[in-house]
This record gives structure tokens, C-alpha cells and sequence, in this order.
């Protein structure tokens, strides 16, 4: 199963944030303009997904867009681990190269 990514713009881009590509939303933190959690990229990541294998398989978003999210990670550790603590991953299908 592959990850469904929903593009729709749902609030101001950096609110809440000073990252202009995190938005914070119900005090959970989006990539800007997105459905996508900065805690899910940041499971993923611990699974041992790399950014690149993460870029190749969210094509509609950014090398700049997803270290950002583990940039806004290291400055919020606390609430994303407690995030990642409560929640399952989405099943994620990497493309072959």
C-alpha cells in the first residue's frame, strides 16, 4: 500500500512555526500546505527510510521541505516522540530505482 499525499493548502504557510514550510494546525505540525505530519516523516526516518528513499517516494515535495521537518523534529523532540508514542505509521511503498 502506498502512502496517499493530499496537497490542499489548509491554513497560512509557518503558523505557529518559524519554518516557512512547517504549519502547525490543531498543535500538530505539517508539512506547510499539506496533509503530511512532520511525525510520520520523522517514523519513517526512524525506520531507517532515508531522506532520499522519502524524497523518491513524496515526489510533490521538496529536498528543502523534508529537512525542514527534521529540522522542526530536533526543536520539538518532546511532542512529535509523544506523537509517535500514540499513533501507527501509515504503510509507505518505496519505488524502485
Amino acid at each position: 500500500m502506498m502512502l496517499k499525499v493530499n496537497i490542499n493548502v489548509a491554513s497560512e504557510p509557518g503558523l505557529g512555526s518559524e519554518d516557512p514550510f512547517i504549519e502547525v494546525r490543531n498543535n500538530i505540525a505539517y508539512l506547510a500546505g499539506t496533509q503530511v505530519a512532520v511525525w510520520v516523516l520523522v517514523g519513517y526516518r526512524r525506520m531507517g527510510i532515508s531522506l532520499s528513499d522519502l524524497h523518491r517516494t513524496l515526489p510533490g515535495f521538496s529536498r528543502m521541505q523534508l529537512q525542514a521537518a527534521m529540522h522542526y523534529y530536533r526543536s520539538h523532540k518532546t511532542e512529535i516522540d509523544y506523537l509517535l508514542s500514540q499513533h501507527s505509521l501509515p504503510p509507505l511503498r518505496i519505488p524502485l530505482q
